[in-house]
C-alpha cells in the first residue's frame, strides 16, 4: 500500500505533510529523520522516493505499530523479498507466458475438465516430455524454466506449478505458482486493486504491492484496474490466471502477490487490452 502522507514531528509539534509538498531536496534538507507514518502514534520512520511514481516508504524496514494499516509482518516481508530475488526473477518471462497460455487453453475449453495435478519429476516423466517435444511441452501441468537444446536435451530449471484456488495448500506458501480462478470482487486501492478470486467455493486474494506500483515497466497498467469492477457490475464472468508468490496474510487467508503486469491475464487478455472495452 502506497503511503501518500507523513507526520512531521519536531519538538513535540506534529504537522501532516502531503506527498505533493515533497521533493528530493526538501526531504534531505528538512524532513529526513523527522518524518513518521501518518497513523497517529505509529513510531515507524518514513523516507521519500522520488521519480515519476513518487511515494513515501517505510525507512529501513522500521516496524509499524500493531494497529497501523501499514503494518506488515516482517517475516512475510523477508519471505516475499527472498522470493522476488531468488524465484520470480529467475523464472524467465518466456516460461511465465507459456504458463499463461496453458491457462488460456484450460479456460477456453481445451482440457476444461480439471485434472489432478501431480508434480512428477521422474525419469519417465522427462522421457515422455522429450518424446513429445514442442507439441506437448505447452500443455504439461508442470512447466519448466528450461528449453530443448538442438540435440533435444531438456534443460530443467525451476518449475511453475499450476493451482486452481481450491488446490492451494500450505506447502505452496513461499513458492511461485500459476493460480487460476474466477474474479468475484475487486477493491480499488490507489492505482491498482485487491482482487478476490474463487474456484469451487474456495477463495483467495490477489494483491499488487508497492513494488508493482513503483516499477516503471508497470506504468501502463496503473489506473487500468477500474475496468474490473465495471465488468463485475454488469455481470460478466471474469477468469483470472496469474503467476506470482503465494503467502498467508495476517487474517490467515491465502494471497497471490504479483509484481509484473505481464504476469496475469483476465479473460485471457492483458489488462491493458481488457480495460479498453471499459474506457470512459
Amino acid at each position: 500500500m502506497r503511503i501518500l502522507n507523513g507526520r512531521y514531528l519536531v519538538d513535540g509539534v506534529e504537522t501532516i505533510v502531503h506527498l505533493s509538498e515533497m521533493n528530493k531536496q526538501t526531504y534531505k534538507k528538512r524532513f529526513k529523520g523527522k518524518l513518521y507514518c501518518p497513523t497517529g502514534g505509529c513510531p515507524a520512520l518514513l523516507s521519500y522516493s522520488g521519480g515519476k511514481r513518487a511515494h513515501f516508504k517505510t525507512w529501513r524496514r522500521r516496524q509499524h505499530s500493531d494497529g497501523c494499516i501499514y503494518n506488515i509482518n516482517r517475516e512475510l516481508v523477508e519471505i516475499e523479498q527472498s522470493l522476488l530475488e531468488d524465484k520470480t526473477f529467475t523464472i524467465s518471462g518466456h516460461r511465465k507466458q507459456n504458463a499463461l497460455r496453458e491457462a488460456a487453453r484450460l479456460f477456453g475449453g481445451e482440457g476444461a475438465e480439471k485434472e489432478t495435478v501431480k508434480n512428477k519429476t521422474t525419469t519417465q516423466h522427462l522421457q515422455s516430455r522429450q518424446k513429445n517435444k514442442y507439441k506437448k511441452r505447452h500443455i504439461q501441468m508442470t512447466l519448466y524454466d528450461g528449453d530443448f537444446l538442438e540435440d533435444d536435451t531438456l534443460v530443467k530449471g525451476k518449475a511453475i506449478r499450476k493451482r486452481f484456488v481450491d488446490e492451494i495448500k500450505q506447502k505452496d506458501v513461499g513458492q511461485v505458482r500459476l493460480v487460476l480462478g474466477f474474479i468475484q470482487h475487486a477493491l480499488l486501492v490507489g492505482e491498482v486493486a485487491d482482487l478476490s478470486i474463487e474456484h469451487n467455493e474456495a477463495r483467495m486474494k490477489v494483491v499488487f504491492p508497492e513494488e508493482f506500483v513503483a516499477e516503471r515497466l508497470n506504468s501502463s497498467y496503473l489506473n487500468k484496474f477500474t475496468a474490473i469492477p465495471k465488468a463485475i457490475e454488469i455481470g460478466n464472468p471474469l477468469t483470472f490466471a496469474g503467476v506470482g508468490n503465494i503467502r498467508v496474510n495476517e487474517s490467515g487467508q491465502w494471497e497471490l502477490v504479483i509484481y509484473s503486469g505481464a504476469d496475469f491475464k483476465i479473460n485471457n487478455l492483458d489488462l491493458t487490452v481488457f480495460a479498453k472495452s471499459f474506457a470512459d
